[in-house]
């Protein structure tokens, strides 16, 4: 049985001194983020959003 895989893309970038958090077609400005990795391979993402952010909702889980 193949395995379906369903990715996301997720990425930061920075352009000029503001910081984007990019996930799949969106981006929303964030002041300020953290990446912490362990040698487990469990990776955590910390973000600050910049105020007057629209409420929305988001969730990532990857397994492999």
């Amino acid at each position: 049985m193949m395995q379906q895989s369903n990715s996301l893309d997720v990425s930061i970038k920075k352009i000029d001194s503001r910081i984007f958090l990019t996930i799949g077609n969106e981006s929303i400005e964030i002041d300020a983020y953290k990446i912490v990795s362990s040698s487990d391979g469990d990776t955590e993402l910390t973000i600050n959003l910049k105020r007057n952010v629209p409420i929305f909702e988001l969730s990532a889980n990857l397994r492999e």
